[in-house]
């Protein structure tokens, strides 16, 4: 590994050690939870133990009152999947998007693997250019990340809907799937909504404030990562500003109903902000509703 990504796993690394232990472990434990309860003994009954959970044959075998004990069957394997794509890297004037996002999951990783889950990624453009397979250990997150931090991605555009499908096809029991994407995709809605039926599925988005309040740094080339179109605008025109500004939010907000009326949790992430917040407050949100919640 060259001296340059070690010291960007090693700052990530440093960076989730503390609100991974101290705060977003429990709230991620809290959020997803197992696949059930399994038994697990049986053993004498003791004051203020429930009376159904009351094991007779036991009881009658041996004369005194046993209860049965269960515990959570608690092994999940959460996914990343990355947008990988041109209009996913970066902002408008050089905010990375997919650096915020990769912070992001890796507090998720480490948070899921001190929950002793498995975790995978895939990373795609307009196909699945990436893929490695969950596991557990701080060994395999440490690959895991290294493996974000120096993709190099073979295609510009992006299709969700592919690597959904891809997804569906190599899973077979559910699981929690984190999509970091700017949706920039042909229509996606019907993956979307297979994956949402059969996994724990929340979309991320990532914008820079720059793609809502474009300052005024006077004639500004525009490129658009993907097809290559060229524009250029004068951001000392107020009127011009504003035009983008709310062509940016409209697109926001149209995201965020998309996703409320596919009944799929959102989270909107900025490269400013503060991760971990944004996700305690997401994780809060849907304890409180009991399912699932769509932020913006």
């Amino acid at each position: 590994m060259d001296e340059a990504l070690e010291h960007r796993v090693r700052r990530l690394q440093f960076t989730c050690r503390k609100p991974v232990n101290e705060l977003l472990a429990g709230e991620y434990l809290s959020v997803f939870k197992g696949k059930g309860i399994e038994f697990d003994e049986v053993r004498a009954y003791q004051p203020g133990d429930d009376v159904r959970s009351i094991d007779w044959n036991v009881t009658a075998r041996t004369g005194f009152p046993h209860v049965k004990n269960f515990i959570e069957e608690r092994e999940l394997t959460l996914y990343l999947l990355f947008d990988s794509s041109a209009s996913f890297s970066e902002g408008a004037i050089g905010q990375s998007k997919r650096r915020a996002a990769v912070e992001l999951a890796a507090l998720l990783a480490y948070s899921a693997n001190r929950n002793n889950d498995r975790v995978g990624s895939i990373q795609f453009t307009s196909h699945v250019e990436q893929y490695i397979p969950p596991a557990k250990g701080e060994a395999h997150i440490r690959y895991l990340l290294e493996e974000l931090l120096r993709f190099k991605p073979q295609k510009a555009e992006t299709d969700v809907s592919e690597a959904l499908t891809f997804l569906e096809n190599i899973t077979r029991k559910r699981c929690i799937v984190f999509l970091f994407s700017d949706f920039q995709s042909p229509d996606y809605r019907e993956a979307v909504q297979v994956i949402a039926r059969h996994h724990d599925l929340v979309t991320v988005s990532v914008y820079d404030e720059y793609e809502s309040k474009l300052p005024d740094v006077g004639l500004l080339t525009l490129r658009d990562n993907e097809s290559g179109a060229i524009q250029t605008v004068d951001t000392r025109v107020p009127g011009i500003r504003k035009s983008l500004a709310k062509r940016a939010l409209e697109r926001q907000q149209r995201l965020v109903k998309d996703f409320e009326e596919m009944n799929v949790d959102h989270l909107e992430v900025h490269t400013q902000s503060d991760y971990v917040q944004e996700l305690v407050v997401f994780f809060e949100t849907r304890k409180q509703r009991g399912g699932h919640v769509a932020t913006g």
